[in-house]
């Protein structure tokens, strides 16, 4: 017997799936989909670690440069060398309580200038240059004044933050008698 296929037959035989309709190509699709979404999270978190990391070192490389700082090391007990490198080594602080830092959120000081927007005082820490903005609440005792009222030779408390020049933004001026 001739066994030829008629048309018929071709059309009740079993199709196969094609490429786009197979189970496995489905699996595949969607097990890449998913390990891409898992590289760009993974991508993302180092991206925002870098970020955070670069910010941190470059708040400390300038802590003393912004705050004033210590004039000498951090560490009391530090040695004078470096052993294995001979590195010299700062002096240890005389006084750890509060002698040698500036305030890192404000100042205490005489008013040397004031052109209105600048003030520079004498602190303990030298001079300082504080700028005044409108949103800067200036007082002496209860009384809200403006920033002209303020003469040289003013004892003056100022709170703010330190801009990247090591200038201080004044939040609150008190001027005291």
């Amino acid at each position: 017997m001739d066994t030829e296929n008629t048309p018929q037959d071709i059309e009740a035989a079993p199709k196969k799936p094609g490429l786009l309709e197979s189970k496995n190509f489905t699996v595949m699709l969607v097990s890449l989909t998913i390990i891409a979404a898992l590289f760009l999270s993974f991508r993302i978190g180092m991206f925002v670690g870098f970020r955070q990391a670069t910010t941190s070192y470059e708040y400390g490389a300038s802590y003393h440069r912004v705050f004033g700082g210590p004039q000498a090391s951090f560490m009391v007990s530090m040695p004078m060398t470096n052993a294995r490198f001979q590195i010299p080594v700062p002096p240890p602080m005389d006084d750890f309580m509060g002698q040698d830092y500036m305030s890192a959120h404000g100042i205490f000081g005489q008013v040397l200038e004031n052109d209105g927007n600048v003030l520079i005082i004498n602190s303990k820490n030298g001079e300082r240059t504080v700028m005044v903005s409108r949103d800067t609440a200036i007082r002496r005792g209860n009384t809200q004044i403006m920033p002209d009222d303020i003469g040289p030779n003013s004892q003056a408390v100022i709170i703010g933050s330190t801009d990247e020049q090591g200038q201080i933004q004044a939040k609150l001026i008190r001027i005291f008698p």
